[in-house]
This record gives structure tokens, sequence and C-alpha cells, in this order.
């Protein structure tokens, strides 16, 4: 993926690239033509490696195109993947389980949806599904279609805040974990007001990953 910046003085625009590696993300600049190491959230907070089983394997592509729906539902700019047959069942439940907490929480207005997202202060980076101003501040809202673990409120109240914070510069009140059923059971929204706690937390873990896997230069 490439993006360009602003125009530096004498003219010509600063090209950098970001590529995704099993762990971490790489940005090469002019400035960093040998690149730069950016952990990724998933992995940082992860309690061990996973075995890539097929059922695995499956739900993460599952997953991943009820995320490419959840996206364009939010913004025009988003088209949704093509389902093939055998996953078709599920997506389609768990995006009738999306809508069903779209109408429950009302309106709300994005202003950054399913972004990739780097911290030059933290060396880390993920792809936050959502932040948005649901009328009463902003808040970062991830959806999962898996089933719930406490790591969720840790990648998004902490990390994922933090990273909404520095990235796009608004105070984040409050992060959501919605989980959306493949199963027809609907959605289970998990709402973390102290956010202090879960960046305390992902701070901590954080630095320990640093310090285990070496200092990210």
């Amino acid at each position: 993926m490439r993006r360009q910046h602003g125009a530096p003085e004498g003219g010509g625009a600063v090209t950098e690239t970001i590529e995704a590696f099993s762990g971490y993300y790489l940005k090469t600049s002019e400035e960093f033509p040998e690149g730069k190491k950016y952990a990724r959230v998933s992995e940082t907070v992860k309690p061990g490696g996973l075995p890539d089983l097929p059922h695995i394997v499956e739900a993460a592509e599952i997953g991943t195109i009820a995320h490419s729906f959840f996206a364009s539902f939010c913004s025009d700019s988003f088209k949704p993947d093509t389902v093939p047959e055998a996953y078709a069942p599920r997506v389609a439940l768990t995006i009738t389980a999306w809508k069903q907490w779209k109408e429950e929480v009302g309106d709300f207005w994005p202003i950054s949806v399913e972004r990739r997202i780097l911290s030059d202060k933290l060396r880390v980076g993920g792809t936050m599904d959502l932040c948005a101003d649901f009328g009463e501040g902003f808040e970062v809202v991830d959806w999962k279609t898996g089933n719930p673990r406490r790591e969720d409120k840790i990648k998004t109240g902490g990390a994922y805040a933090l990273l909404a914070e520095e990235a796009l510069g608004v105070k984040v009140k409050r992060a959501r974990v919605v989980y959306l059923s493949k199963k027809g059971e609907g959605h289970k929204e998990v709402i973390l007001d102290d956010l202090s706690e879960w960046r305390e937390e992902y701070l901590k873990i954080l630095l320990h990953y640093h310090l285990n896997h070496g200092a990210i230069k």
C-alpha cells in the first residue's frame, strides 16, 4: 500500500510504502530506505501462537469478508468482497447481527473506517474498524465475529484508543467491542467507559513485547 504525503520544500511528494508481514509492518520512505518496523497490535496481545488449523483459517476468512460489508455500510469508499458460496450463510448472519446492532445504537458519524494506523511513538500498528462520533464524543469500535476474549478489550480500549488519539488527533471517550454471531445468535456489545485502565494495561503488555522481541529500531 502506497501513501503520498504533502510535498516538501523544493517540490515532489514524499512517498512511503507500508508492507504487512507476519507479526509486524514495515514502512519505508526516502528518509528511511531500509524501513522502520512496527509490531502488529494483534501480535502484541495474543497469549500464544495459534496453529493454522483449517477451521481457524476459515473463521478468519469469514471475518475478513464480513468486515468488508461493515465498512461499506459506513462509507461509500468501500466495496464488499465477493462471498464464496460456502461462507454465504454465515456471512449473512453476521450482517444481520450488525444491522441489529446499528439499529440499537442509532446514528454515528465516522471519521475513520477500516484504517491501518501506525504509531511512531509506540512503534505499533493495526487496522482499526471504526472511530466515530456517537453524539457524546469520539469512540473506537471493534467488530468481532469470533468468541469473546479478554484480549479484545485490551486491543480496543487500550491499543486502538491510543492509536486513534495519536493519528487522528481526537480524544477518545469510550470503546465498544461488538460480537456478531455467525450462528444466528445476534450481537453482544461490551462498552468500555474507563479507558485509563485498558491504556495502562496495554502499555505494560507492549513494553513486555518489545523487551522480549528486541527493541524495534
